[in-house]
């Protein structure tokens, strides 16, 4: 849930058809709110989507619930996500813990593995890390939302006020560009683009999309470390829902 000043922005149909949506835009750096007199924040995850996993882990584990903001760079979130984990283990019964993240949330979790500054002290306090659909890969919606192609519900939300532009906002938050397909030439066999290297910025621009090119050249570094990373922990990444 993101709120400005109490006022739920996401997901929130009546703050789209006020025109609100663009509260939710970062400045050029992707770290402060772009709006004037706006700060958003995270204070509590989005229940409709996370009661039924959060109650069922309440009943069997000593669980607590990191929200953040998913807008941010995961690395810039990491520090904050440590310092919750060492506060959590002084106060609680355990010392260790077992990360469980959805989505975004996958891609942070291994940030806390890998940066700069975590890495063992980091692996000694955790069991196993569990991620929900992680896009480590990155993923193709990510690629048509920066090509101005929005989904069904921000088609909605333009139509619901000519003030909501929904490329301008997700062009603003460099969690976007961290979740495109991952570089060609990263992984064998994969090959998610052909014949395009949308890692130029000029490949961008050729088609009038007014990208952050630092944001890109951000991403694209933050794909190649999470290829070269060998974490010594247990990692799981489920994949979908009612399969086998």
């Amino acid at each position: 849930v993101m709120e400005d000043n109490g006022s739920v922005i996401w997901v929130n149909p009546l703050a789209f058809a006020r025109g609100k949506l663009n509260n939710l835009d970062l400045d050029e750096s992707g770290t402060i709110d772009a709006t004037p007199g706006v700060k958003i924040s995270a204070p509590r995850p989005l229940w409709l989507a996370y009661a039924k996993i959060i109650m069922r882990l309440q009943h069997g584990y000593e669980t607590y619930v990191f929200p953040f903001d998913w807008r941010l760079w995961t690395m810039d979130v990491a520090p904050r996500l440590q310092q919750f984990i060492d506060e959590k283990l002084k106060t609680g019964a355990h010392d260790k813990v077992t990360l469980v993240g959805h989505s975004l949330g996958g891609l942070l979790m291994m940030d806390y593995l890998i940066g700069e500054k975590k890495n063992a002290p980091a692996e000694r306090k955790l069991k196993p890390a569990i991620a929900l659909g992680a896009p480590d890969n990155g993923v193709p919606q990510a690629l048509t939302a920066l090509a101005d192609r929005p989904t069904p519900q921000m088609e909605i939300a333009k139509k619901l006020n000519k003030n909501n532009d929904p490329a301008r906002m997700v062009r603003s938050f460099p969690s976007m560009y961290q979740i495109l397909p991952a570089p060609n030439d990263l992984y064998p066999g994969w090959d998610p683009v052909p014949d395009v290297n949308i890692w130029d910025p000029a490949t961008w621009a050729a088609d009038g999309h007014a990208i952050n090119a630092k944001h890109l050249k951000a991403a694209e570094a933050h794909h190649r470390m999470l290829a070269a990373a060998d974490p010594q922990v247990p990692l799981f990444n489920v994949l979908g829902t009612h399969y086998d």
